[in-house]
Parts: structure tokens; C-alpha cells; sequence
């Protein structure tokens, strides 16, 4: 589903409709129980201002949890200027 920014909303954040979603460990109920908008998304021509920072700035996109009291950021790249 595509969407325009005009239609975001929040999705069921809540313990059943997470559940719901969840499906027994199947992880396959995510539309059913948080609507269609839970797949959507923006392509480069709805982002263009962000994508132009993305494509000459550094991203550390795989920034994962904390190790010993620090974060652990793999996966930086930078993008030539």
C-alpha cells in the first residue's frame, strides 16, 4: 500500500492487537489485525529531501542493541560528497 503522508496513522500498539498479530509465532496476521497500513510505504519521490541527505551523509542503519553498556552500530557506510 502506498500512501501519500496524508493518510499515516497509528497503528494497534496494544497487547491483543500485538498478539493478534503474532498469530502463535507465525507472524502472519499483521494486516488482519493492524490494518493495511501496517505495509505501507513511501517511495524515493515522496521522500526526496531525505533521500538526498541519505545519499551524502553517513547512515548507520543497523545501529542493534546495547553490549555492555554501549550500543553497537555495524553496517555504517558513507556516501561519497
Amino acid at each position: 500500500m502506498k500512501v501519500d503522508g496524508q493518510q499515516l496513522a497509528d497503528l494497534d500498539h496494544s497487547w491483543p492487537g500485538t498478539h493478534t498479530a503474532w498469530a502463535n509465532g507465525e507472524y502472519n496476521d499483521w494486516i488482519a489485525a493492524k490494518s493495511e497500513l501496517t505495509m505501507a510505504y513511501f517511495d524515493q519521490s515522496d521522500i526526496r529531501f531525505h533521500r538526498a541527505l541519505a545519499d551524502n551523509f553517513t547512515i548507520c542503519d543497523t545501529t542493534s542493541a546495547r553490549s555492555r553498556g554501549r550500543p553497537r552500530r555495524t553496517g555504517c557506510t558513507s556516501s561519497p560528497a
